[in-house]
């Protein structure tokens, strides 16, 4: 299980309760994957696990802080955007 998988099964956990709160945001498969890559480069500058870190990161709680990390990165992402990431 990479670093990548890790991350962005966090933000995909937080997603659709962000986005539910988020008017004029475009939810569509194309700006969803988009949202979701972006956030999850950004995050894994922060974030690195080895395979037996991302057991134990589960059990330590880093998930928690890695899910609050993936809501600020979403809206940053959303604040910046135009609407639809369709041309990103």
């Amino acid at each position: 299980m990479s670093d990548n998988y890790f991350i962005k099964q966090a933000i995909r956990e937080v997603m659709d309760e962000f986005l539910k709160n988020k008017k004029g945001i475009c939810t569509c498969d194309i700006c969803r994957k988009k949202m979701l890559d972006m956030a999850a480069e950004r995050l894994e500058r922060k974030y690195k696990f080895s395979n037996e870190d991302v057991s134990y990161a589960r059990i330590q709680g880093v998930d928690v802080q890695l899910k609050v990390d993936a809501i600020k990165e979403l809206n940053n992402i959303v604040d910046n955007s135009p609407g639809n990431f369709h041309d990103a």
